[in-house]
């Protein structure tokens, strides 16, 4: 298994070929076994709610639902065993071989999801997977989403969860439609998951350019910002602040990839303009993912993101 450019990444680790040599673990085929039902810790999760359906192949559901990964004592840590039993709750996922989505894209766009929803504290470590012939697997996940402390919200409720639901399926379709958003799908998954600042906000703004970028000629700074405030906007007023808001955090990312960041040492404003700009892209997907005429133009040509740019919020509605 090689890493790839994609949304679902991660190595097969040094020990895998001995744990199948065991017996213990095994590599699934999907198509040869017809179902997997994976079961993903939901670590630091800060929802009191007990189950939520978020359709017949996927569910939020309570710790006691699952106990397997006690199985697993000879390939999951002890710590991590006990990391299983303190959470609230499994995010659990039924994977047929007609999907073609893995379970780590899944994984990977429900925690996206969360995130233009709600950020919180909440990541997957890993995840098991149990078929109905008794195959059993373990998957560890080695890209971690990681959180802001100035961003993280200490709660969730059902309403957001249902917000989450839909931005999951919206997240999915555009991934398999495999078009030019699902380039800014990856890179906004690659932010959220750097551990260096620089590489988060790098990420962001090559994401905001994938979606709004429809041009080559010079100017792009003026063309990423008009687009952003046109999209988000609702008032001249509203625009106005918003392009003004993009162009101080390209500027940012100008002062990065051009060398200038070193002098910014003040660790504490790293990290609020880093949430600003999570802030700013968090905005700028929920619009995408809520018109889907938009999303359809934004994976078209050049001419065709132009022109939805240029009607986008045009009469301030």
């Amino acid at each position: 298994m090689t890493k790839r450019y994609e949304f679902a990444s991660g190595m097969r680790g040094k020990f895998a070929e001995e744990y199948r040599r065991r017996g213990n673990v095994v590599a699934v085929d999907v198509d040869a076994v017809g179902k997997i039902i994976a079961w993903a810790p939901l670590v630091d999760f800060p929802w009191s709610g007990q189950r939520l359906d978020f359709s017949s192949h996927m569910a939020i559901v309570p710790a006691a639902d699952y106990s397997g990964y006690e199985e697993f004592s000879y390939v999951v840590a002890g710590e991590d065993r006990q990391r299983c039993r303190e959470i609230g709750h499994w995010l659990r996922i039924a994977q047929d071989s007609e999907d073609r989505s893995s379970l780590g894209e899944k994984v990977n766009a429900f925690l996206v999801s969360l995130w233009v929803v709600r950020p919180t504290m909440t990541h997957i470590p890993f995840y098991f997977g149990e078929t109905q012939s008794g195959t059993k697997a373990f998957w560890r996940l080695l890209d971690r989403v990681q959180w802001i402390r100035s961003q993280a919200r200490p709660d969730l409720n059902e309403n957001h969860l249902r917000k989450v639901q839909s931005a999951f399926d919206d997240l999915i379709a555009i991934y398999k439609a495999r078009g030019r958003l699902r380039n800014a799908l990856v890179l906004t998954f690659r932010a959220s998951a750097a551990r260096d600042w620089q590489v988060g906000f790098v990420c962001f703004a090559a994401a905001a350019e994938a979606i709004l970028n429809y041009s080559n000629s010079r100017g792009v700074t003026d063309r990423l910002a008009r687009s952003y405030a046109k999209l988000v906007g609702d008032s001249a007023k509203s625009r106005r602040m918003a392009e003004s808001r993009f162009r101080r955090l390209y500027r940012i990312r100008s002062d990065i990839v051009h060398g200038r960041a070193h002098d910014r040492k003040q660790r504490a404003q790293n990290l609020k303009d880093l949430a600003s700009f999570s802030n700013l892209m968090r905005q700028l997907w929920r619009v995408v993912i809520g018109d889907k005429v938009l999303r359809g133009a934004l994976d078209g040509e050049d001419s065709d993101r132009e022109r939805a740019l240029a009607l986008s919020r045009s009469s301030g509605g």
